[in-house]
């Protein structure tokens, strides 16, 4: 998400050097800025990705969850 918000922002600042409302050193400082952000946010997503894809859990059988929400109901009303 915060990579589409990063493009969107060097689209809009890329608009405002076109039309001379900013000059090129603010233009270069936040681009360079920008890309610095969408970096970071890409790596930590890639971090997460492998994360996930690696964390391979057995699943839960279907009575162990009703069983476990049952006492959490059971628990939560005497509570």
């Amino acid at each position: 998400m915060c990579s589409i918000h990063c493009q969107e922002k060097k689209c809009k600042y890329l608009e405002l050097y076109e039309i001379d409302d900013i000059d090129r050193d603010m233009f270069s400082e936040r681009l360079s800025v920008l890309n610095k952000e969408l970096d970071t946010e890409l790596t930590r997503r890639s971090k997460l990705e492998l994360e996930l894809r690696d964390d391979q859990a057995d699943p839960v059988p279907y009575e162990l969850v009703c069983s476990l929400m049952s006492n959490l109901d059971a628990l939560l009303l005497t509570a």
